[in-house]
């Protein structure tokens, strides 16, 4: 599966809500759409999501794609869809920390609809698991989101969604932190292809990011949606910070502000995002 199309044709296969107005851009190749999205943040030239409003970039490759915690993405030009949106909204800053959930869950369950067996590994990892010759499970990362905010004047602020899935993967490709990477091409039930995968993406996260309770929305989805796409929960698992395991436990869901809980021997812990990086339990 390849990501390559033009603006207009993409702009015309998608199905939107009535109520959102979006701004579509499809370019070559870019340093980030991450950043670029947050410059036009910086520059008070993101759309208002309170009106329904927002911008969509795409790349078919970039020269400095980002993943959480500044790691690096990267991706063979046109081999991975690399889109960001971008809007204004007010948002309180006690659920910034949620919404990535909330971005993952929605991008996991339009990926379901399409064929992919995709799950969420907290705090913005989308899982693909597939089924080996053997018969068993097989589970790598698919991609990622990232969001990052802008403190605007107000009460507003500019957000931008960040989104990198791989549609192919070169020989011997590696992902960070320690899991094989995977691929939509790996899963067989999928065979929608790539302008489908990305026009279902852009419908299902453009009507999240502009919904009118935006607040109530992210709450819904953290509790009551991302718990049945939660891979790590039940599993053993590893908090590691700075390379350095800080727990051991078993991942023991999520709470409303995106913390994630890890039961022990002492207790239950909480994490926030940025706090630690979380690896299952054996992984290397």
């Amino acid at each position: 599966m390849h990501f390559r199309f033009d603006t207009a044709s993409l702009q015309a296969s998608l199905r939107l809500a009535p109520h959102v107005r979006l701004e579509l851009s499809c370019v070559e190749e870019t340093g980030s759409t991450n950043a670029d999205l947050l410059e036009r943040a910086r520059q008070g030239r993101l759309p208002d999501g309170d009106s329904g409003a927002l911008s969509v970039l795409i790349a078919e490759g970039q020269r400095a794609g980002r993943g959480r915690a500044g790691r690096s993405w990267q991706a063979d030009p046109g081999a991975a869809l690399l889109m960001s949106l971008g809007t204004t909204r007010r948002l309180h800053a006690g659920l910034i920390g949620a919404l990535p959930l909330a971005v993952g869950t929605v991008a996991a369950s339009a990926l379901q609809q399409l064929g992919a067996q995709v799950m969420l590994k907290w705090p913005n990892d989308l899982l693909l698991v597939t089924a080996t010759q053997d018969d068993t499970e097989r589970v790598g990362k698919l991609g990622g989101v990232l969001v990052e905010t802008h403190a605007l004047a107000g009460d507003q602020i500019g957000i931008v969604v960040g989104i990198g899935v791989n549609g192919c993967l070169p020989q011997g490709a590696l992902a960070p932190g320690g899991m094989p990477p995977a691929a939509l091409s790996e899963a067989a039930a999928c065979t929608a292809p790539a302008g489908a995968v990305t026009a279902a993406l852009i419908e299902a996260l453009a009507d999240l990011l502009v919904q009118p309770d935006l607040p109530g929305t992210i709450h819904t989805l953290v509790l009551q949606r991302y718990p049945a796409l939660d891979y790590a929960r039940g599993r053993p698992v590893q908090m590691i910070q700075d390379g350095a395991v800080v727990l051991d436990g078993i991942a023991d869901g999520i709470d409303s502000d995106g913390a994630l809980r890890v039961r022990s021997a002492h207790g239950v812990r909480r994490f926030m995002q940025g706090d630690c990086s979380l690896r299952f339990g054996g992984q290397t």
